[in-house]
C-alpha cells in the first residue's frame, strides 16, 4: 500500500513494534554499559606481583625488609579485599638478587614467561639491568631505592616512590654548607648510583661556595680498598695544602662496601684527621659498625649520613599498625623509611589494579599516578612528576653519638618550598 505523498508508509502497529525494538536495545546498552563500568569486584583475575631485591642483604642493607614490607601490604590489602567479599587476591613472587644487576637481568624473564607485569625493584644499577627488557616486555617496574637521575625518561617502565639523586644532592651538599665544609673529596660507587650522584654534588656544591675537585673511584665488585684509601689519602692531602683540616669532608657514595674502606682506613692519621659524610646507600645504624670492628673510625671521623625521612607521627588510621608490625617481622628495632616507601607503593599499585576492570599496563601506569597523588599512605605527599619520581618527601642528618646515630637535622622538599628545600636543626 503506498501513501498519498509517494513513499512507502508505517502504520501505527509498524510504529509500536521498531519503537519496542529500539527500547529493548537501549536497555541493553545500558545494563551493559553499567556491568563494564562499575566493575564491583574489580578486575577478572588476581594481581601477581614480580619482587626483585637484595633480601640477603649481600649488596644494599634494605632489601629484607623491603620485601616485607611488600608482603605486609599486600596481606593489609588482601585481608580488605576478603572482608568486603571480593575473591580476588594480591600473589607475590620474590626472587633474591643479592644486589647483583646480573641476577635481576636473569630472574626479571621469569615474570615476563608467567605474564607478570609490575615488578618492585631495588638498586639503581639493578633498574639499569632490567629497563630495556621490562619496557620491551611491557613491566611496570617500581622501586622505593633507586635514585639515579638518568633512569628517569618520560614515557619509560619505571615509577619511584622515593626522591631521586636530584635532591638529595643538593641536601649533601646544603648538609656540608651547615657543617662548614669548604671542600668535599668524593669517593664513590663506579655504577650508575654513584656516578649520577657525584655529578650532581659537583653541580650544585660550587653554588654553596664548597669545592670539588678531588674525586677517587672504585669498582662496586672491588673486595680489596687499599689502592682506593691510598688514593683517597693523596686527595687529602691536596686538600690540606689549601684548607684547614676542620673545612674538608670525605663524600662517601657507598653501599654495604663502607665497612671495608672503614677497615681499610682505619687507623690512617691524614683520613683520621677529617670528617667523613656517607649518602643514602648507608643506613644510620651502628650494628654494622659494631659487628664489623669499624665503630671507632666511624666516631674518630665524626661520621655522619644523609637518609631519606618521613614524619611516622603522621601515619594515619588504617596504617598505624605498619611500624609495629615491621619491627616484628624484622626484628628491627628502627625501621629504614625505605621500607615504608615500598608499604605505600604496594598500596598504591593495588588500589590502582583494583579500580581497573582487567589488566592494561598503560591504564595501571596511569591510575598510578592518579592513586599517588590522592592516596595517603604512610608517606604523605607523593606526587609524582612526568617521569614517575617522587617530587615531595625529606631527608634526616645523621651523626654518630655514645656509639648510637641522632637525628640532627631535616631538609624538606615540598610544593610549597623552594627547589632547594628548607633545611632545620632540631
Amino acid at each position: 500500500m503506498k501513501s498519498t505523498n509517494g513513499h512507502s508508509g508505517l502504520n501505527h502497529a509498524n510504529i509500536l513494534f521498531l519503537f519496542l525494538i529500539a527500547l529493548c536495545l537501549v536497555f541493553d546498552i545500558v545494563l551493559t554499559s553499567c556491568s563494564d563500568s562499575s566493575n564491583a569486584d574489580g578486575p577478572s583475575a588476581n594481581l601477581r606481583v614480580g619482587v626483585l631485591l637484595d633480601e640477603t642483604g649481600q649488596t644494599y642493607p634494605i632489601g629484607r625488609i623491603a620485601a616485607s614490607a611488600i608482603k605486609l601490604a599486600a596481606e593489609d590489602f588482601n585481608r580488605r579485599l576478603k572482608e568486603n567479599g571480593h575473591s580476588k587476591q594480591i600473589e607475590l613472587f620474590v626472587e633474591d638478587t643479592k644486589g647483583d644487576p646480573q641476577i635481576a637481568a636473569e630472574k626479571i624473564q621469569t615474570f615476563a614467561w608467567a605474564g607478570i607485569t609490575p615488578v618492585f625493584s631495588g638498586s639503581s644499577g639493578e633498574i639499569e639491568a632490567v629497563y630495556d627488557y621490562a619496557r620491551q616486555n611491557d613491566h611496570l617496574l617500581i622501586s622505593g631505592y633507586s635514585t639515579a637521575p638518568s633512569l628517569a625518561k618520560e614515557d619509560g617502565p619505571l615509577i619511584r616512590f622515593c626522591l631521586t639523586d636530584m635532591k638529595q644532592a643538593k641536601a649533601l651538599v646544603r648538609w656540608a654548607e651547615e657543617t662548614n665544609i669548604e671542600s668535599l673529596v668524593m669517593v664513590y660507587r663506579d655504577d650508575v648510583y654513584g656516578n649520577d650522584l657525584k655529578t650532581y654534588v659537583a653541580e650544585f656544591a660550587p653554588e654553596r661556595g664548597i669545592t670539588v675537585e678531588q674525586e677517587v673511584a672504585y669498582s662496586p665488585d672491588q673486595t680489596d680498598f687499599g689502592d682506593t684509601v691510598v688514593s683517597i689519602e693523596q686527595k687529602v692531602i691536596q686538600e690540606k695544602a689549601k684548607y684547614p683540616a676542620d673545612r674538608i669532608a670525605v663524600l662517601l657514595i657507598a653501599l654495604n662496601e663502607i665497612t671495608d674502606i672503614f677497615k681499610s682506613a682505619d687507623g690512617n692519621a691524614q683520613l683520621e684527621s677529617i670528617r667523613w659524610i656517607g649518602a643514602e646507600g648507608v643506613e644510620p645504624d651502628t650494628t654494622l659498625f659494631k659487628a664489623t670492628g669499624t665503630l671507632r673510625f666511624a666516631q674518630k671521623v665524626g661520621f655522619s649520613t644523609c637518609n631519606f625521612g618521613m614524619l611516622l607521627s603522621g601515619i594515619k588510621r588504617p596504617f598505624e599498625h605498619v611500624p609495629d608490625q615491621l619491627k616484628e617481622l624484622s626484628g628491627l628495632e628502627k625501621i629504614p623509611v625505605t621500607a615504608y616507601y615500598y608499604y605505600d607503593a604496594m598500596w598504591v599499585l593495588a588500589e590502582s589494579w583494583f579500580s581497573m576492570a582487567k589488566m592494561d599496563a598503560d591504564l595501571l601506569k596511569k591510575n598510578i599516578y592518579f592513586q599517588a597523588d590522592i592516596l595517603s599512605v604512610c608517606s604523605d605527599d607523593i606526587g609524582l612528576d612526568e617521569f614517575g619520581d617522587r617530587q615531595w618527601g625529606m631527608y634526616d642528618y645523621w651523626v654518630i653519638d655514645n656509639d648510637e646515630f641522632e637525628n640532627v637535622a631535616i631538609i624538606v622538599f615540598g610544593f610549597w618550598e623552594t627547589e632547594d628545600g628548607e633545611f632545620i636543626w632540631l
